[in-house]
């Protein structure tokens, strides 16, 4: 434990979270690119399946690059570990639970959002490389091969989960949280994380998805929930894009981004279980307290 001369820990401020935040997408960069001189991609023409080792591969060395650069920043910055990365709560399994239902029911009714949103402003998927750099994510969602989608699935889900988790809800939400109200804080750390996504798209689906994932961090006092949560709705959107691939081999990235859709009574089911969910976390957070 790390103590100021008035016996408080020391934690990250505002100047300390951007900072963080610049290095990282600097290092995440940097290693970005000397991975891909080092183990080139694999050419279009390859099969899918080492396509998806590859993108495992990457993903999960940015994930140990930025547990590093976390563990090497707080270290160097003599700040308390535990406490600026919410570390010591463990809350109850209960809270675990109401939280991957009410992120598996967001992520289906943002999903129904942003269709009809494209359909009103198209930029949203503007054309060039950002779009297909996202299509390119889609078609990795692919089952042809086991090997390949279990290792894909399971890189996406438990890689960013962990580490964008430590990242954000993590170094920058501290550091704004010892500035700023609860809420700003939140909503802050939020644009930060949709902003990294790039694609307009993508942007407002990671900004929605960090309001919630904030919250749970504000409201439990602890890390682990959101890394739950953040695990989950990566393996179920994989899971989901997957299924609709199977149903619909035809179908092109854009299309499946535009066409896929629930009927509507399944929409309201998962309002009413996003609504159940997020009062039972409620409740449960406060017996936690």
């Amino acid at each position: 434990m790390v103590l100021l001369e008035n016996g408080e820990l020391r934690q990250p401020q505002p100047r300390h979270a951007i900072g963080f935040l610049l290095l990282w997408l600097l290092v995440s960069a940097l290693t970005d690119f000397l991975f891909a001189l080092i183990l080139r991609s694999p050419p279009p023409y390859a099969s899918l399946s080492s396509k998806q080792f590859y993108h495992a591969i990457s993903i999960l060395k940015s994930a140990l690059v930025s547990l590093w650069l976390v563990w090497i920043f707080a270290r160097r910055m003599k700040f308390d570990l535990e406490a600026t990365l919410s570390l010591r709560s463990t809350p109850s399994r209960s809270i675990y639970l109401w939280a991957s239902l009410a992120v598996i029911a967001l992520g289906v009714a943002l999903s129904l959002v942003i269709s009809l949103l494209l359909k009103l402003m198209p930029w949203l998927l503007p054309p060039g490389i950002l779009s297909e750099a996202l299509f390119e994510l889609i078609e990795l969602s692919r089952l042809e091969q086991a090997q390949g989608f279990l290792a894909f699935l399971l890189a996406v889900s438990v890689g960013p989960g962990i580490s964008e988790e430590l990242v954000f809800r993590g170094m920058v939400l501290c550091g704004l949280l010892a500035r700023f109200r609860p809420t700003v804080a939140v909503t802050l750390t939020a644009l930060l994380f949709g902003l990294i996504h790039v694609i307009p798209l993508q942007v407002l689906m990671a900004s929605v998805m960090g309001l919630f994932l904030g919250y749970l961090v504000v409201r439990t006092q602890s890390i682990y929930p959101a890394i739950v949560a953040h695990m989950v709705t990566n393996f179920w959107a994989t899971i989901e894009t997957g299924l609709w691939w199977a149903s619909n081999p035809s179908w092109s990235p854009q299309h499946l981004i535009l066409g896929a859709s629930y009927p509507w009574w399944v929409y309201g089911a998962v309002v009413i279980v996003l609504i159940l969910a997020l009062y039972r976390l409620h409740r449960a957070s406060e017996t936690n307290a």
